[in-house]
């Protein structure tokens, strides 16, 4: 280290001389450069560590000329004004050995040459005697790592992106790194990229050396981070026959990709399409379930798919009770629902006359009085649907009284006697309260649909009165004299 700075000091000593001396050239203004930006040396191992070392850049400014290749052509800065700075204490050294990249050639006032490098964080100068020039080795092509060729990259988040060299030992390795869209995915200069928005991006990186290149296309996305099923039908109930569209809502509204992929458990219950078409096959449960192709979300839920009743019959279309007395007739009508597999099978039942018949929850009809009245039976679940029977309540005849229990019709002169027999039929509201009037001896007496008995004959016979249901008659003795 203080071989190092009696150097310099020495160094700045002489500069100072050179440069006082009139005719004596400040730099060297014609240089021949052997060199490119991609030849490489190596400190001489015959030196020392104390000998060798990087000379900063502060310590001459614009106080040196250096040459560098350009297009074929020599640059040469040079500032006439003299300048020296202090050197620092804390130089670094290189080690012997230690292989290095040239960035240039300079020459010191004294036109000693010195080598522009960089090495180990530091830029500066190394003596030129100091250094051994190996070959350089030229950059064939360049890659880029970290990546895919054709990758993808979720919005908002970052990733570093390395190159390798071919050959390994390619003595310059400077890049630039380059993005076709910025907006999309920025690179940094040592390769760091960041997605800002959805869209593609080519990042390029390229070699100083050589002017290789390689691209990688990055596609930026908005990733699903969830789904729900839209559109579900109220209550997750349908009827067989039934359709609707439910709706995949991707979140966030903005993802790249938001195809899904819908799927029923038991498709003899539900099928659902492609796009969302969801139809109600049979009775029973299926589970419908959404998928989206990024990220693998899942929605779901248990459609029930119910048969509604399609029609409703009854046994008997027709119905006749009676009442005879105090004994009121009944029935019983049965409703059949379809199809058989219906879910909800109940029924109600009223009538259209609750004066002439009445009927049960379980459909029992009774006579209450004469007349006509429909039962009806309704479905439950859609009181549209219904079905009607007709009843007629007959009030039966109990009883048939004649208001006489013999009668004599004589013959006189020729002239045949007629009497008119008179019948009470009971009760009053009798549904039928016609007669059916018969002659045991209709050679004797003969009686017409009224009850007219006329003499035909010396004798007699019994006249009856029936009731037209023939359950109740009456008779009356007659006698025919002459």
């Amino acid at each position: 280290m203080e071989c190092l700075r009696k150097f310099i000091c020495l160094f700045v000593v002489l500069t100072l001389v050179v440069t006082m001396l009139p005719g004596i050239p400040l730099f060297a203004s014609d240089v021949e450069c052997e060199y490119d930006v991609c030849d490489v040396g190596y400190v001489d191992s015959a030196e020392s560590v104390q000998q060798v070392g990087i000379v900063p850049l502060m310590s001459f400014p614009n106080r040196y000329a250096w040459v560098w290749p350009h297009d074929g052509t020599h640059s040469l800065i040079i500032n006439p004004t003299p300048f020296v700075v202090p050197m620092p204490n804390d130089l670094p050294y290189i080690p012997p050995n230690t292989h290095i990249t040239l960035y240039g050639l300079a020459f010191t006032p004294a036109n000693s040459p010195m080598y522009r490098v960089h090495w180990n964080g530091h830029v500066g100068y190394v003596w030129a005697p100091h250094v051994v020039l190996s070959p350089p080795i030229p950059v064939q092509s360049v890659n880029i790592t970290n990546a895919q060729s054709n990758d993808t990259i979720v919005v908002g988040n970052t990733r570093q992106l390395g190159v390798t060299f071919n050959p390994s030992q390619a003595s310059w390795r400077d890049v630039t790194w380059s993005s076709s869209n910025q907006g999309v995915i920025s690179v940094s200069p040592t390769g760091f990229i960041v997605a800002h928005s959805a869209g593609e991006a080519v990042i390029s990186v390229r070699s100083a050396c050589g002017n290789r290149l390689a691209s990688v296309t990055f596609r930026a996305v908005v990733p699903v981070s969830n789904v729900s099923i839209g559109g579900r039908p109220t209550n997750d109930i349908m009827d067989v026959g039934d359709s609707v569209t439910l709706r995949a809502n991707v979140v966030p509204g903005n993802a790249t990709n938001t195809t899904v992929s819908w799927s029923s458990d038991d498709t003899s219950v539900a099928t659902i399409t492609p796009f969302g078409v969801l139809t109600a096959r049979a009775r029973g449960t299926s589970v419908i379930s959404v998928r989206t192709i990024d990220g693998n979300r899942t929605a779901s839920f248990t459609v029930t798919v119910r048969q509604p009743v399609g029609g409703i019959s009854l046994c008997r279309n027709a119905v006749t009770l009676n009442i005879e007395g105090d004994v009121h007739e009944s029935t019983t009508l049965v409703a059949t629902i379809t199809p058989l597999d219906a879910n909800n099978v109940d029924v109600t039942w009223e009538t259209s006359d609750s004066s002439v018949v009445s009927v049960t929850n379980d459909g029992v009809v009774r006579a209450v009085g004469p007349g006509s009245a429909q039962v009806i039976v309704r479905s439950a679940e859609n009181p549209g649907i219904a079905a009607v029977s007709d009843v007629t309540v007959n009030m039966l005849v109990t009883d048939v009284e004649l208001c006489r229990v013999s009668v004599r019709i004589p013959i006189l002169g020729g002239v045949y006697g007629h009497e008119k027999i008179s019948a009470i039929v009971s009760p009053s509201n009798a549904s039928d309260k016609s007669l059916i009037w018969e002659s045991s001896d209709p050679d004797v007496a003969y009686v017409d649909d009224y009850g007219n008995v006329f003499a035909v004959s010396p004798g007699w016979a019994i006249v009856r009165a029936t009731s037209a249901d023939g359950r109740v008659s009456s008779n009356v003795y007659v006698f025919v004299e002459g």
